[in-house]
Order: structure tokens, then sequence, then C-alpha cells
């Protein structure tokens, strides 16, 4: 009986142990779950984020070293569980909850960036030859879908970008690839913001003479949380500074893309560039050597203006042709935009759009003259139909002309001339017998004087000038090579 008391005082103190380990286990496995979704949401968010912000290695670490000493408490509770234990068992509690508060903030943050990336356009990619050719915005699938092309396409010779720019850190992401691919990228036409730094993570670039960069800050997605969105570009921004430096990208450079707020942009020609120190490798459209400075120059004054593109393509051609010819004409122009002098501009353009449209005529090879002049029957005839004066005359100006769309269709057609004059296979108009083009005109300089009443051509009406030259060419072109490409120079104003 003795020993009976005994086992029920033993049984009075161990009731209470099991109770008090029935409420650490509960409380130990509460933390546990808070620790463990401290530990777990930040590497999910950071799943959900761009690369540059994937790595919140300070949350883990946090969340970590509050779950330690909420464990440690918990310990000690369950040890002695005192009112001196307590408060810092809740203590530990309380940081591991305000931790998950914060970190579900940012995952809602995170998510709401995810969306307005998803909805941003991804650029088009296109393989042939071996030649990649990109247009368009750097979207979120930029990376991904470029790594897929190369993978499927088969050796990669050149990658072509002509971009204004999209995600900095899809950007920076094929950067990286590119030091690995060895791959050369040419920028084609423009080439902006996050472009560059695509532009510059290649180990081996080139930039068409006419083509541009440009440069400004990173700038926020609308619509998204400004203070999140501040927190990538302080990770993004020095990234993007030693790419650009890596790439030679001077330091007056760096400074002018620093002073260029997210919403402006600044320019810089390939010229500038070389001048700068940047390194690659200037070409022409057909990828020749473009390094002489003439079409440098000619491609600095060119992204100055506003000229169609077929201007644009006729003059760069120009210039690579005849670069001694040109270079004193182009830096006057270029002196003049940098002026400010309209009408300096205007009269230094103008020599050139005519020295080039003379040079197209003289130095192509007699199967393009009339190729060409096939061409212009064909516009012509549309003209004459719709009865379009100012279309008409913009066929029988030099430089100057009043109808934009028929100007286009002109001077696209002297830029394909020219090409085919600067292809190495150009052949001076040999010798020719000028009564046979004048056979030819003749009939129909008469015939259309009787009906513009006048031999003076040029007070004719432009439609009856169009008539009449339409109706020569149509004569012309059906004579030998030789003599219906010396009879269109003569039109011309070549011979």
């Amino acid at each position: 009986m003795e020993g009976e008391p005994r086992w029920q005082s033993l049984e009075r103190r161990f009731v209470p142990v099991r109770r008090g380990s029935a409420r650490g286990v509960v409380l130990s496995l509460a933390l546990a779950l808070f620790a463990t979704a401290g530990l777990l949401v930040p590497s999910h968010l950071g799943d959900q984020l761009p690369f540059e912000m994937q790595g919140f290695d300070a949350w883990a670490a946090t969340a970590a070293v509050t779950g330690a000493i909420a464990m440690v408490a918990l310990l000690a509770y369950m040890r002695k569980p005192d009112a001196q234990t307590r408060p810092r068992t809740a203590a530990a509690g309380g940081l591991l909850a305000l931790l998950i508060a914060v970190d579900a903030i940012l995952l809602l943050s995170a998510h709401e960036l995810q969306s307005a990336r998803e909805a941003m356009p991804d650029a088009e990619m296109s393989v042939q030859d071996g030649i990649v050719t990109i247009r368009g915005e750097i979207g979120p699938n930029f990376a991904r879908d470029l790594h897929r092309l190369r993978k499927g396409a088969g050796p990669i010779e050149r990658i072509d970008i002509d971009s204004h720019g999209g995600l900095v850190d899809q950007a920076l992401l094929v950067a990286d690839q590119l030091k690995a691919w060895l791959i050369p990228v040419r920028v084609t036409g423009t080439c902006a913001s996050a472009c560059a730094i695509v532009w510059s993570g290649a180990r081996q670039r080139e930039m068409v003479a006419d083509a541009v960069v440009g440069l400004h800050l990173g700038s926020l997605i609308d619509g998204v949380s400004t203070e999140f969105q501040s927190m990538s570009l302080r990770t993004t921004e020095p990234m993007t500074q030693a790419a650009l430096k890596e790439a030679g990208f001077s330091a007056r450079l760096l400074k002018a893309r620093s002073d260029t707020p997210a919403d402006g942009m600044h320019w810089v020609s390939a010229y500038e560039l070389m001048q700068e120190g940047v390194r690659f490798r200037p070409v022409d459209a057909r990828g020749l050597d473009a390094s002489h400075e003439a079409v440098l120059l000619m491609g600095d004054a060119l992204r100055r203006d506003e000229s169609m593109p077929a201007v644009r393509r006729l003059l760069m051609a120009y210039a690579q042709a005849r670069p001694e010819d040109v270079i004193d004409t182009v830096k006057r122009l270029r002196a003049a935009q940098l002026e400010g002098d309209a009408a300096a501009v205007a009269r230094e353009g103008a020599e050139l759009v005519v020295g080039a449209r003379l040079h197209a005529f003289a130095h192509a090879p007699g199967d393009d003259v009339v190729q060409w002049g096939r061409e212009i029957i064909g516009q012509l005839g549309k003209v004459l139909d719709e009865r379009d004066e100012n279309a008409c005359s913009t066929y029988l100006a030099v430089s100057e002309e009043p109808d934009p769309e028929a100007n286009a269709r002109r001077f696209a057609a002297i830029a394909r001339l020219m090409e085919s004059a600067v292809d190495g296979i150009a052949d001076a108009p040999s010798a020719w017998d000028r009564s046979s083009t004048q056979a030819v005109v003749t009939p129909h300089y008469a015939r259309q004087a009787l009906t513009a009443r006048t031999d003076d051509i040029e007070a004719w009406p432009p439609l009856s000038r169009c008539r009449m030259l339409h109706d020569v060419y149509v004569e012309l072109v059906q004579l030998p090579t030789d003599r219906a490409a010396a009879g269109i120079r003569l039109m011309e104003g070549v011979q």
C-alpha cells in the first residue's frame, strides 16, 4: 500500500509533462510551418521574377535565422515553460509572421510584374541560309525563343537585329549566351535601349554604316509598382554598365546614357561609335567593309534627317562606290546639320542626290539600265491613267519631287540601279550611234509639240511630257541592249 501513493505521485508528476509535451509538439509544428514558409516563399518568389531578382538570398537568410531563433526559444520553453520564455517565443513567432507577410506582398507584386511582362510582344525571329533575323521588341520570351531557334536551325552564321529595345533582363541573358556562342551580331537599322545590351554581348559585332544605336536609362513598365521595379533596376543597372563598358563604350557614352532619362534617347551613329573606340566592324547593306570615313560620315549625316529608305540606300551606295568624290560634300552637309543651316543642308543634300543618280545611270550595266526603263514605263503608265500631274512631275524632276509616293517608287528604282553599279561588274557606256536614239525620240517630240503648240519642251504640260517620256521608253527598250541603255542614259541626262 505504501507504493501506491508513490505511483500516484509519479502519475501526477508525469501527466503535466505529457500535456506540456503535447502543447510543445503543436507549437513546434506551428513554428516549423512558419519557418518552412519563411524559407520557401522567397524561393518561390524568386522563380516568378526576372533572373536578376531571383537571388533573394537576404530574404532566405533572414527567414532561416528567424526560424533558428524561434526554435531555440521553443526548446527553452519546452524545457522550462515559464513566464520568462513565453515572450521570447511569441516574439520569434511574430518575426516569422512578419517575414511571411512581407514575402506575400512581394509575391503579389511579382505576379503583377510577371503579368505585365507576359502582355508584352515578342520579337519576330526567322532564319534563312544560316542568318537569324530579329525584328521587334525584346519581350519576356526573347532568350528562350532565340535558344530554341538556334538549337533547331542548325549552324548559325550571323544574327541580324533591328529593335527599339525591351526587357533588360532578357537582353542581359542573351548577351551572356552570345559570349559563349561566338556568333557575329549585326545591327541593320535601329538598336536602342536593351538591344544595345544584346549587341554589346557579342564577341564579333557588326553594324551597317547608316544604322544607329540608342542609349538611355532603364525604364519602368506602366501599371506596376514602381518601388518593386526600382529594386530590379538597381540590380540590372551595374550589369548593363559593365556589359557596355566591356564592349568598348567610352566613359563619355556611358555618361550620355546616364544623363538621358528613360523617356528620351541618345542616338549614336556608326561614325561616332568608331570615334569613341567601340569595337565593331562597319559594313554596307551587303556586308562589305564600310570603314572608309566617307561612308561612315554619310551614314552619320543620313541618320540626322528623315530621308526615305530608298534615298538612304542610294546615297550610301554612292559613298561606297565613290568615297573620294563625296567626302568633301558629306563633310559640308554634316557641318551644316550641326550648325542648323537648313539652306546649306538642302543644297549639299541635293548635290549628293544628283551625283548619285548620275553615277547610277553612268556605271550600271546595260541590262540593269534597260530593266530600270521597263520599271519606269509601268510607273508612268499608272500615272498617265490616273492623270496625276504631281506624280508625273516627280518622274520629270531630278531632285525635288512633289509627290511622296511617286518619289519613293522612283528612288527605289534608282537605288537598285546604283547597287548594280557598285557590284564590280559596272560597264561604262560604249560608243553608240546618237542618231538611232534621236530617230526614236524625234517623232514623239514632234507629235507632242504639235499637241502642246510649242517647241519648248520645258513649257509642255507635265502630262504631255510624261506621255512623251513613256512612249520613248517603250520604243527604246525594244532596241538591242547596248543601244537601249545608251538611249535611256541620254534621256536621263548622262550622255
